[in-house]
């Protein structure tokens, strides 16, 4: 312990002393002079300290922690092994970002890549193959004196030689990990030849010149709002044969999708308000969805208190028969019930289709999810004869009888099934869109405000800014309220646990009361996406609760 309390001081005075006189790279994207053309992936991350001291006390750090999840794997029935094995995890992952002579090491920034594996090694063993293809940069001025002082004060260093390189060696316990530190640069490896060739890489043209890289630098230096915490660039054409290589049906599939993807770079800054996580994508594709004319008739449905809401413009033949594949519905099960195929459906509708949760409503014996579902009509016979096809299957029940009510010149077909509101099926065909809600009013209130778009408080809920790009997507549009969300969920889950007075629990209730917390913290979520001929772009965005809200 007093080595360790020694090794620490002397870092901080020579870390400190280091920072004023010895050279450090200026450039954020120092680390690809040290990459081949041919690197798979590259991943930074930035303001490592603050990360290491704020995360622990975040709603992800809660449930993360060792007691949250020590309940939740309890509860699904993991052996202590498998709880002592996450136990370990944990705290070695808060030892390396906590650990001053990491933090000294790295400063304020680290970036791992992926290099190609040795395919032979692959095959009899990924995990030691990728293992031996990482290697880890960082800027520090106390590079090159580093290893050094460790050796000298603790057994766990070691300088060795390893093909005429000077190297630092870290003891670990499946292994070691080398180190050398040049110009202020870090490098940091399983294999010390992927350092020396790192090393001598910084005399050729690498991945500074390739065409996916320049694709990220350029999506990294536009998104210029908020401060960078994570950058990411991926090779998708030495990703492909990485993936083929693997034993995983799932991994084949990717290596299908991304057989047309050029290039993919995503970045997470920190908004005034918020995390916003930003994807860029380049392709070849010769089809992408058509440009959407008449856009989001359904945008009134985002109010300021909607806990959900969902639009799209990418439905097509795959979406749909994905969609109908997780609602265990059959293809031939439409052209029995609605009379057309999905073929047929499919012709005639889209690309824009979404839904909208306004809240969770009693329907008396229990509570019923407040929902509107819309689709997009471009052939008005076929729209017609589905709307037909739908009213009869309804009526075919038996339950009730169909009722009609006008909204904005239109006609509303619904049924009282039950006295509630939230359990009244409801239909209504304009000239381009299809709805189907569980309530009439939800209906009326819709077609009146159809070309309004978001109304004025569901901007100032938004943000101004948010609300434009939400607004002016041509692909997706997502807008959720977590914090909403678990409060309806609360209430529902009230309802079960009445219901189920008595019985036996399920064997998830610690899991669904922690997630429920941590939607708790989170106001707004928010995505939206846009695509043309050669490229597409995603944003992910959350806005924090605020505390007094996050902690009920």
């Amino acid at each position: 312990m007093k080595k360790i309390a020694v090794l620490a001081v002397l870092l901080a005075c020579a870390a400190a002393a280091a920072w004023q006189l010895l050279p450090r790279p200026t450039d954020r994207l120092y680390y690809a002079d040290h990459l081949p053309a041919e690197t798979v992936a590259a991943l930074s991350l930035f303001d490592l300290k603050g990360l290491a001291k704020t995360f622990p006390d975040s709603a992800p750090g809660r449930f993360f922690s060792k007691p949250v999840m020590r309940a939740i794997l309890a509860e699904q029935g993991m052996d202590e092994e498998a709880v002592l094995r996450y136990e370990a995890f944990h705290d070695s992952l808060a030892d390396i970002l906590t650990n001053p002579f990491f933090q000294l090491l790295f400063g304020d920034d680290v970036t791992f890549a992926l290099l190609p594996p040795d395919p032979a090694l692959l095959k009899t063993d990924p995990v030691q193959a990728l293992r031996d293809s990482l290697i880890a940069f960082g800027s520090s001025p106390t590079a090159g004196i580093i290893g050094g002082i460790a050796s000298t004060l603790s057994s766990e260093f070691s300088q060795e030689t390893v093909n005429g390189l000077a190297l630092t060696r870290l003891r670990l316990e499946d292994g070691f990990l080398y180190g050398c530190g040049k110009d202020g640069v870090l490098l940091l490896a399983f294999n010390p030849e992927r350092i020396a060739a790192a090393l001598a890489q910084k005399a050729t043209i690498g991945l500074r010149e390739q065409p996916f890289f320049l694709a990220a630098k350029k999506f990294w230096q536009q998104e210029t709002a908020g401060r960078s915490l994570l950058h990411f660039s991926l090779n998708p054409e030495q990703l492909r044969p990485l993936l083929a290589a693997s034993k995983q049906p799932e991994a084949h599939s990717i290596a299908d999708r991304l057989e047309q993807l050029l290039s993919l770079s995503g970045l997470i800054t920190e908004q005034q308000d918020g995390l916003k996580l930003s994807i860029h994508a380049e392709h070849s594709l010769i089809a992408m969805p058509g440009a959407v004319s008449d856009h989001k008739k359904a945008l009134a449905l985002l109010t300021e208190t909607a806990p959900l809401y969902l639009w799209t413009a990418a439905l097509d033949k795959q979406v749909a028969e994905t969609l109908l594949t997780w609602a265990n519905v059959r293809p031939e099960t439409l052209r029995q019930e609605l009379g057309l195929s999905l073929e047929e459906i499919i012709a005639a509708a889209g690309p824009q289709a979404g839904l909208a949760m306004s809240g969770i409503a009693s329907a008396g014996l229990f509570p019923l999810p407040q929902l509107t579902l819309f689709l997009q009509m471009r052939q008005p016979e076929t729209a017609s004869l589905l709307m037909e096809q739908l009213r009869r299957r309804i009526s075919r029940q038996g339950f009730a009888k169909e009722q009609t009510a006008a909204a904005a010149d239109h006609a509303i077909h619904y049924w009282r099934l039950l006295p509630a509101e939230a359990a009244q099926p409801a239909v209504a065909l304009t000239s381009e869109m299809l709805y189907i809600a569980n309530g009439p009013a939800g209906l009326k209130y819709l077609l009146a405000e159809e070309q309004a778009g978001l109304s004025p408080a569901a901007r100032d809920s938004l943000g101004p800014a948010l609300a434009d790009q939400l607004a002016a997507a041509s692909l997706l549009t997502f807008a959720a309220r977590p914090s909403r969300l678990a409060a309806e969920a609360r209430k529902a889950k009230d309802w079960l646990t009445a219901a189920l007075a008595g019985t036996r629990a399920g064997a998830a209730e610690r899991l669904r009361e922690e997630i429920l917390i941590l939607m708790q913290a989170v106001e707004l979520a928010a995505a939206w996406a846009n695509a043309d001929g050669q490229a597409a772009d995603a944003s992910f965005f959350l806005r924090p609760a605020p505390r007094r809200e996050a902690e009920k």
